[in-house]
């Protein structure tokens, strides 16, 4: 994980996780020796799963809208996948919180309305298991 976000360029200040055993002193060892702080979330009922609702609503989407149409064949093809589908969640899908604008993607700012003429075109990702359309470029 520290290793796939500093290959993006993004720095790690913060791992966020809940009170679970099986986060031993060595993962968090892990952490801190990079630099990284420990911020367990707030403690609940015990055991329970459910704590951090963006980080569960976030692997919700990934599994409902991409892993449960595929058999994964090891860890890269899963990290192939995962990588795909958050490149086309942040890049092209729209967001409600960012007026249906993608969060990282270039979105042209559209003056004319569109002509009913034009041809709509599909960009596919993960074998069409994603898709997205626009109008065609002039």
């Amino acid at each position: 994980m520290l290793e796939q976000a500093r290959g993006m360029e993004l720095p790690v200040r913060y791992l966020v996780r809940d009170l679970d055993f099986k986060y031993s002193k060595r993962f968090d060892q892990l952490f801190t020796d990079n630099g990284v702080s420990i911020e367990p979330t707030a403690p609940r009922a015990p055991r329970a799963p459910n704590q951090n609702a963006f980080v569960e609503r976030r692997v919700g989407s990934i599994k409902s809208e991409c892993l449960n149409r595929f058999i994964v064949f090891g860890l890269g093809h899963l990290d192939h996948i995962v990588s795909s589908y958050l490149d086309y969640d942040h890049q092209v899908r729209p967001h409600q919180r960012k007026e249906n604008k993608p969060l990282l993607g270039i979105w042209p700012e559209v003056d004319d309305p569109p002509n009913n003429n034009e041809e709509i075109v599909c960009h596919e990702w993960l074998g069409g298991v994603l898709k997205h359309y626009e109008r065609k470029a002039a």
